[in-house]
């Protein structure tokens, strides 16, 4: 993939050096993605060099009114890293075609109301940053989006249950967010096209908060990494094929697994006894199962031998 960095060239000899424009001029009609980093003086630069087909904008620390990159009227796809603030409200009339969003940084002053305009957004990534209830709200509003990244918010309870009006999501991440417990899980029950869900490092989840999702019938893909769970409510989810059970201390004889599961990371689960793995063998879907740091030579042995059919085993001792 073919990147143009901005900012990091010296704009003023490249405005005096022609040359620049036919060099660029074979990729004007196929280069996807641009790259613009903190810089003012690049009105000539992009009339002169950047395709209009640009799908993929990252804007870097911007010091310029945003209305200079008006001609890129394709983005699909973009990438925000601080630039000026208030700048933000202008995204919809710039780029009204937006399918993705993917922000680093967020000024205090915005709301994320502005995403509101975007009426073919459909991915919101808004990972690692500091949202409050009124940015929940208005992502809460968003009823068209299909995937939301939203780990590492330092999301409220409250917040959280602004996200069950998001029918149309298929993935879902709200991974490390320590304040999310079971009845989070249970207000996830309406968004019944979810088909991936990332709840790693919830440390208040619980089996009774797995039982809710139950109400999901395409949920294929669960990460649960880091919470409370002892798998006694796994089996209900009868749809799963993918399941993430990492460091989870509260795994012993109760685990239960879903009668479809094709994938199962235990990894460092180190409490999951021999019984609970001898009942792999009557899940004749299961073909990759990773219990690195689970057991001891002899338990091992005695996994792998009930076990014929994996097509993967990936152990190691404790």
């Amino acid at each position: 993939m073919l990147s143009l960095v901005l900012g990091c060239l010296d704009l003023k000899q490249a405005m005096r050096c022609r040359s620049v424009c036919v060099k660029w001029a074979a990729v004007r009609a196929s280069m996807p993605r641009l790259v613009v980093r903190n810089h003012h003086r690049l009105a000539y630069f992009i009339s002169a060099v950047v395709p209009r087909q640009v799908s993929t904008l990252e804007l870097r620390s911007i010091q310029f009114t945003t209305t200079l990159l008006a001609t890129l009227s394709e983005v699909e796809t973009l990438h925000l890293n601080t630039w000026m603030a208030g700048e933000n409200v202008l995204v919809p009339t710039l780029w009204p075609a937006l399918c993705t969003v993917v922000m680093h940084k967020l000024n205090e002053a915005d709301d994320l109301s502005w995403l509101r305009a975007l009426h073919y957004l459909r991915c919101l990534d808004v990972a690692f940053l500091f949202l409050k209830e009124t940015h929940l709200i208005n992502i809460g509003v968003l009823t068209s989006l299909q995937t939301l990244k939203i780990a590492s918010s330092c999301m409220s309870k409250t917040g959280a249950s602004a996200l069950s009006s998001l029918v149309s999501l298929t993935s879902l991440d709200i991974g490390d967010n320590q304040e999310l417990d079971d009845e989070t899980l249970a207000s996830l029950r309406t968004l019944t096209s979810l088909r991936t869900l990332e709840a790693n490092a919830l440390p208040l989840v619980t089996d009774a908060g797995v039982a809710a999702l139950a109400a999901l019938p395409k949920l294929q893909y669960l990460d649960l990494r880091l919470t409370k769970i002892t798998g006694t409510t796994l089996e209900r989810l009868t749809a799963l094929k993918i399941l993430v059970l990492r460091y989870c201390d509260q795994l012993t004889d109760g685990l239960r697994l879903p009668p479809a599961l094709e994938q199962l990371d235990l990894s460092f689960s180190r409490h999951v006894t021999a019984q609970s793995a001898q009942r792999f063998a009557s899940i004749s879907t299961l073909r990759e199962v990773n219990v690195t740091g689970c057991f001891s030579r002899k338990v091992l042995d005695s996994v792998r031998a009930s076990l014929p059919l994996l097509a993967k085993f990936e152990p190691s001792l404790r």
